[in-house]
C-alpha cells in the first residue's frame, strides 16, 4: 500500500496529497478491474501508466493520473454498461480536452470538492475530483489507401471542428470524426492505432497485446500487453531513459481546485498557507555562533543536513549537539504508540543525544539547526510543538532551516517538479526561519522568486538575505 508521507523519488518531489491522488485513483482502478473480469471485457495499462509499471514498478514519480487501453469491441461494451454495472458516484464522462484530436472516456469519481469527515476517511484525505482516462485502439485498414483516406477524413474534420462555434454542428462534425476511427473492421487488421497528441498516429500489432499479461504496479498486479517492450518502443522509442518535459496538462492534475479551495476559503485546509505575520526577517549574529544545536527528525532525511554539520564540525571552538527530534506518523502509528524516533538509521559514529536531556528554552543556543518544515500544517506526520519552528525561534539567536529533501534543481523545462517544490517552499519554517539553507544556486533563484509570488515583491531583500546557497557560502553558516 502506498504511504501517504512526502517523499522524493528520482530526484522528483512527491506531496501528500499526490499520493492521496494516487491511492483514490487505484481504488477507482480497482472497481473498473472488478466489472472488467465479472464481463469479459479486456483492458491493458496503458501510456504514461504501462511505462510507470514497467520502469518504476508503479507510478512514475512526476505522473499523476491513470490511462487505460481497450481494444474498441470491448471498449464500446465497456461504455454501454458502464453507468448501469458501477456504483454511484462513479460515472461515465467523455471530455474533448483542447490537447487532443479526440474526446477522452474517463470514469469520474465525482465532480466536485468534497471533505466531509465521511467522505474522506474513505478516499484516503483526497477531497477532490478524480477520473481515470479509457483509450480505444481502432482498427488500422491493412490496404494502405484506404488508411490514407480515413486519416485525411480524421484531418479534415479536425480542422473544421477548430474554428466550427455551433455547438450542434460541432457534435456533428465528432460524431463524423467517431465514425472515421471505427470504420475498418476490427477483425479484419491486423495492427490497431491509438490518435494521441497534436494528430500523432500510434500503431501497434495485435499480436502484441495477445495473450495479456501482469505486471506489478504499486501493490497490485494489472494487465498489461504481452509485448509491453514493442508497444513502449513504438509509444516512447527509449523508454527505460527518464525523461520530464513539459506535460500535456497542468501539474498536479487538482492545480485548478486546490486555487478554488484557496479562493473560497482564504486558505488551503490540507497544507500551510502563507500568513503574513509569520514572515520573520533574518537575525544577524554579532559573533561567530560557538554553541549550536542540531535537531534532525528522520533518519532519511539526515543526507541533507550533514554537510552542513560536517561543515560546522571541522571548525575550531564550536560545541555541536544533535538530538533527533522524535516524531509520529500520524496515518500508521495508533495513539498509543506515542512518538518515535528511527536512531537506528542515523550515521553509527554521528554521536546523537536523547532531545529529551536537551534545555532548549534555558540554554538559548546561538544557532538551531531545524528540518521539519511543516510545524502543526502536516496531516501524515507531526513533532511535539516544542519544536515547531514557530516556537524555536524564541530560543536561539538564529534559526536555519534545511530543506529535508534533496530534489533536482528546477528547470523552465520540467513545470511538474517546479509546482511540486512550491508545496515544500511553503512552509512554516520558510516563514520563521533567519535562514534556508538550499543546495544550488539555481535553488535559491527559484525560492527567491516563488517566494516573492508568494508574500509580494515587497519582500525581495527579505528572501535574498534569507536563503543561502550553503555549499558555495559557507562562511555565512555561522558569522
Amino acid at each position: 500500500m502506498i504511504n501517504r508521507l512526502d517523499e522524493v523519488r528520482d530526484g522528483f518531489f512527491i506531496t501528500n496529497m499526490m499520493k492521496r491522488n494516487w491511492m483514490t485513483r487505484l481504488d477507482l482502478l480497482e472497481i473498473i478491474d472488478r466489472v472488467c473480469k465479472e464481463h469479459r471485457i479486456r483492458y491493458f495499462l496503458g501510456e504514461g501508466t504501462l511505462l510507470g509499471a514497467v520502469r518504476h514498478r508503479g507510478y512514475i514519480p512526476w505522473d499523476d493520473d491513470i490511462d487505460l487501453y481497450m481494444m474498441r469491441p470491448d471498449f464500446d461494451r465497456f461504455f454501454a454498461m458502464a453507468d448501469d454495472v458501477l456504483p454511484a458516484p462513479f460515472h461515465v464522462s467523455h471530455v474533448l480536452e483542447p490537447n487532443m484530436h479526440r474526446r477522452v472516456s474517463k470514469i469520474s469519481g465525482g465532480d466536485e470538492i468534497i471533505f466531509t469527515n465521511e467522505y474522506l476517511s474513505s478516499h484516503h484525505g483526497f477531497p477532490y475530483p478524480y477520473s481515470i482516462d479509457i483509450f480505444p485502439l481502432d482498427a488500422k485498414y491493412p490496404d494502405p489507401a484506404k488508411e490514407e483516406d480515413r486519416r485525411s477524413r480524421i484531418r479534415e474534420i479536425t480542422a473544421m471542428l477548430q474554428t466550427e462555434e455551433d455547438a450542434a454542428r460541432r457534435e456533428e462534425l465528432e460524431s463524423q470524426r467517431e465514425s472515421a476511427y471505427t470504420a475498418c473492421p476490427f477483425d479484419e487488421a491486423r495492427e490497431v492505432t491509438f490518435f494521441s497528441h497534436e494528430g500523432t498516429i500510434h500503431v501497434f500489432q495485435k499480436q502484441w497485446f495477445e495473450p495479456e499479461s501482469t505486471l506489478l504496479f504499486e501493490d497490485r498486479h494489472l494487465p498489461v500487453p504481452s509485448d509491453y517492450d514493442m508497444v513502449l518502443t513504438t509509444r516512447y522509442h527509449n523508454y527505460m531513459t527518464g525523461v520530464r518535459d513539459e506535460s500535456s496538462h497542468i501539474y498536479p492534475c487538482y492545480a485548478l481546485y486546490e486555487e478554488q479551495f484557496r479562493d473560497f476559503l482564504g486558505h488551503n485546509p490540507f497544507r500551510y498557507t502563507y500568513d503574513a505575520s509569520h514572515l520573520q526577517r533574518s537575525r544577524i549574529i554579532q559573533e561567530q555562533a560557538k554553541d549550536i544545536l542540531f535537531l534532525p527528525v528522520r533518519s532519511a532525511w539526515w543526507p541533507a543536513m550533514h554537510s552542513a554539520y560536517h561543515t560546522l564540525r571541522a571548525q575550531e571552538q564550536i560545541h555541536i549537539t544533535v538530538a533527533p527530534v522524535p516524531f509520529r506518523l500520524l496515518e500508521d502509528t495508533a495513539d498509543h504508540e506515542g512518538l518515535r524516533s528511527d536512531l537506528s538509521g542515523f550515521p553509527q559514529d554521528l554521536p546523537l543525544v536523547d532531545v529529551r536531556t536537551v534545555d532548549i528554552c534555558s540554554a538559548h543556543y546561538d544557532m538551531i539547526f531545524i528540518q521539519f518544515p511543516y510545524d502543526g500544517t502536516n496531516s501524515t506526520m507531526s513533532v511535539p510543538e516544542g519544536f515547531f519552528s514557530s516556537a524555536l525561534r524564541s530560543h536561539c539567536e538564529r534559526l536555519v532551516y534545511i530543506p529535508p529533501y534533496l530534489t533536482d534543481d528546477p528547470s523552465p523545462t520540467d513545470p511538474a517538479l517546479a509546482a511540486a517544490l512550491e508545496v515544500l517552499i511553503e512552509q512554516p519554517a520558510v516563514m520563521f526561519a533567519d535562514h534556508i539553507l538550499v543546495s544550488s544556486e539555481l535553488m535559491r533563484v527559484f525560492y527567491i522568486e516563488i517566494l516573492c509570488i508568494i508574500t509580494g515583491e515587497e519582500n525581495r531583500t527579505v528572501w535574498e538575505d534569507k536563503i543561502i546557497v550553503h555549499s558555495a557560502d559557507e562562511g555565512a553558516i555561522t558569522s
